[in-house]
């Protein structure tokens, strides 16, 4: 007998999308503002070495009703970022570029080692050293690169604040999710990446491309005013490595 065709298969689902800021949420913009309460002196190593304070720090990220919030970046083990010369870290490094924030890490040639550095992302008033708990923001952390001969780029997260977290479909992060039961959850590397695959250096700054959403993980945070994390390279990368964040991003975003 004649059979009927079979039912066409049915269309491919929208693929996720970047979750809209709510209300409750704080937008955070690394650019900031330019004034006095802007500076790059991580570590007591510079360029702004006549700065208030060993940190680096952003003016005006976000706002909450009337009140303006500043973000301190400091570290809590020894700072140890590239160097271009005796005592002075590289011209990027706690900079902002194209809205996403930099700090460097150096490498070792040491194939058995380790470099990390442990950094607190603290929120206070505007002009002040107050701090200030948001209710809901994000951090989007970018660019986890691996070297053909070995070295792996490493983020572990503190997860006491954290209540979500966004990765690409195809993360090529390992492992692919973050296990919130823990309290320092890692994810690495897994791919060789390039210079020209920095977000910072597109075009279009409000997009990602493909590959870069895949090296990426987006991390919402609730009720804190400060994040601990801890950025690391295995041995093998000996240029010198980056952190790259930002707030909110389109990780998910075809």
């Amino acid at each position: 007998p004649n059979l009927p065709p079979p039912p066409s298969p049915p269309p491919p689902s929208a693929p996720p999308c970047m979750e809209a800021i709510s209300e409750d949420e704080t937008s955070i913009d690394m650019t900031g503002e330019e004034d006095a309460w802007a500076w790059s002196n991580l570590g007591g190593l510079g360029p702004d070495t006549d700065a208030p304070s060993q940190t680096f720090r952003r003016s005006k990220v976000g706002k909450v009703g009337n009140v303006f919030i500043d973000l301190v970046v400091s570290n809590v083990t020894e700072f140890k970022p590239k160097l271009q010369a005796p005592g002075r870290v590289v011209d990027w490094s706690g900079s902002v570029v194209n809205g996403y924030g930099q700090i460097s890490l150096d490498g070792t040639q040491d194939t058995s080692a380790t470099t990390h550095m442990d950094l607190k992302l603290s929120f206070v008033e505007h002009g002040t050293d107050t701090p200030y708990t948001l209710t809901k923001f994000r951090f989007a952390f970018f660019d986890f690169d691996s070297l053909p001969g070995g070295g792996v780029d490493c983020l572990e997260l503190n997860t006491t604040h954290i209540a979500s977290y966004s990765v690409h479909p195809q993360t090529e992060l390992n492992p692919p999710t973050l296990d919130l039961s823990q309290p320092n959850p890692k994810v690495c590397a897994t791919a060789v990446g390039t210079g020209q695959d920095n977000p910072e250096k597109n075009e279009d700054t409000g997009s990602l491309t493909d590959e870069q959403r895949k090296r990426a993980i987006e991390v919402t945070y609730s009720n804190t005013a400060e994040v601990l994390l801890t950025f690391s390279a295995t041995g093998g990368i000996t240029g010198g490595r980056s952190l790259i964040f930002k707030g909110a991003a389109p990780i998910l975003d075809a």
